[in-house]
């Protein structure tokens, strides 16, 4: 797919794309962004990898809030992709990066940032009569998919975007049955600009669906995403890329658990974390696949005990969630809230919380 370089024109992208990487030029004082890390190869310390770099280029970051700046940084399997936009001019810049390290990533995100602010000022460009308006489809009709429900990664993200419109789809994704799993690498990702919306589904094969929406209220810009999220996983999405044939057959996987009504599961573990605690983590959550949820709780439990992580008292109450220790899960949702306010997590907290305040009031 060829990158839109949005109103600003090829000349103004070569000018960014020549920015020497790794600079740190500051940003001006009250200058702040909306920042989203997202994508199948993202987690929770490489979100704040790049917290750390914003604010180290003088930036304030907006949680749930619009900012005048919404960058975006997709991590993907093989490639990565940058997607800068204004409140003011719309779409800047949408181009793939390449396979550099975080800290080279978020350097080169930052200095685009800059020069998006630096733009601000100007005004904004009018649409260009000689192209045509994208054509809309309503939503389609809803069909129950085959094989089972699909279990996928939700993210609203974008200038518009805040953390009611994102609990708002995560409410149509469980009416749905569709079970939200932040480690998913099936993904769903709808920006929400100030003009036309985009919905991109991404997995293990790569991008699936990338598509503008126009203005449409947000009931059904989520139906629409979940509609199109079920009709890429019935057809074969969400399958893993074909690899080449082993010598040897693999040993065989544990099978996934059974929908039981709850759709969060454990948070993938940071690769920063120690190797011991972060051997915990992962037999956790290959626990938790297999329905192991004693299994996995004890190993939260004790990864929390050496690391401390607030993580694992996410990781913990999901646990409980499903072994009907509703009380012990509520106060565990509670912790993790109080100690990560402005965690990449915190709209699948809210939302267990709320899961498991119901729980409660019905014991």
């Amino acid at each position: 797919m060829k990158p839109s370089l949005g109103v600003w024109g090829p000349s103004l992208f070569l000018i960014l794309s020549s920015l020497p990487v790794g600079g740190r030029a500051s940003a001006a004082p009250g200058q702040t962004i909306a920042l989203a890390v997202t994508g199948p190869a993202s987690n929770a310390g490489k979100v704040r990898r790049c917290e750390d770099v914003a604010r180290a280029h003088g930036f304030g970051l907006s949680y749930g809030a619009p900012a005048p700046v919404q960058v975006t940084l997709q991590l993907m399997s093989g490639y990565n992709r940058l997607i800068v936009t204004s409140a003011r001019r719309g779409q800047i810049v949408d181009t793939p990066r390449p396979g550099w390290g975080m800290q080279q990533l978020c350097e080169d995100a930052m200095q685009f940032a800059e020069r998006a602010y630096g733009a601000e000022g100007q005004p904004a460009v009018a649409p260009q009569p000689q192209y045509a308006q994208p054509q809309y489809a309503q939503p389609q009709q809803y069909v129950a998919p085959q094989g089972g429900a699909p279990v996928l990664a939700l993210d609203v993200t974008g200038p518009a975007a805040n953390a009611g419109k994102q609990d708002r789809c995560l409410r149509v994704a469980q009416r749905r049955g569709v079970v939200i799993n932040p480690s998913a690498s099936f993904r769903v990702m709808l920006v929400l600009g100030q003009g036309p919306n985009r919905l991109q589904i991404t997995s293990a094969r790569g991008e699936l669906y990338n598509q503008p929406k126009p203005g449409w209220g947000m009931e059904q810009l989520c139906e629409d995403a979940i509609n199109q999220a079920t009709l890429a996983w019935s057809q074969g999405g969400a399958a893993p890329a074909p690899q080449p044939q082993p010598q040897y057959a693999p040993p065989p996987q544990p099978a996934a658990p059974k929908h039981s009504g709850y759709a969060l599961g454990p948070i993938p573990p940071a690769r920063d974390l120690p190797s011991n605690v972060k051997a915990l983590a992962e037999g956790g959550v290959k626990a938790w696949q297999a329905a192991q949820f004693d299994a996995a709780l004890t190993a939260f439990r004790e990864a929390y005990r050496i690391g401390s992580d607030p993580q694992f008292l996410f990781d913990q109450a999901v646990c409980e969630q499903r072994l009907a220790h509703f009380s012990e899960a509520l106060s565990h949702t509670q912790q993790y809230l109080d100690r990560a306010p402005q965690s990449a997590y915190r709209p699948y907290a809210d939302q267990l919380f709320s899961e498991l305040q119901g729980a409660v009031g019905n014991e």
